[in-house]
């Protein structure tokens, strides 16, 4: 899992995860849909690529320029970003990695796990404001 990999989302990918914002946002006004739609296609927008360290118990995430370090099964770490405040937290489970973020408005499980030559990206959001949970999984490739 450890090592460097871009994104290589495929056509079905991009369209199920923008159906699924699509379903997520169905009970919405109409203009609250349209940004909401908007903000989460680009939240959603796998990075172009992920960089992770694994050294014991802890995991460096990032990219080249913004690099995140977790311990394995410790307490959350508070983080700031765009979108506000979270509590983050990573542990493996068998052969996968799971990082859970907590904000204000909602929560994201992403779960990572490597099949074959590829990095199996799975995510949920949930939020007060979505209909229901958000599903997408999206592919990377190791980078050369």
């Amino acid at each position: 899992m450890a090592g460097h990999w871009r994104a290589a989302e495929t056509e079905d990918q991009k369209k199920q995860r923008l159906q699924a914002i699509d379903d997520a946002t169905e009970g919405m006004g109409r203009f609250r849909r349209g940004k909401a739609r908007g903000r989460l296609a680009e939240r959603t927008s796998p990075p172009p690529s992920l960089i992770i360290e694994i050294d014991g118990s802890k995991v460096a995430m990032g990219s080249e320029d913004r690099r995140l370090e977790l311990e394995l099964g410790g307490p959350p770490i508070e983080v700031s970003g765009n979108d506000g405040k979270a509590q983050l937290s990573a542990k493996m489970e068998g052969e996968r990695l799971i990082v859970e973020a907590h904000g204000g408005n909602g929560r994201r499980t992403t779960s990572y796990r490597v099949d074959g030559g590829r990095l199996s990206m799975e995510v949920t959001m949930r939020g007060e404001k979505l209909a229901g949970p958000l599903n997408y999984a999206t592919t990377y490739v190791r980078a050369e």
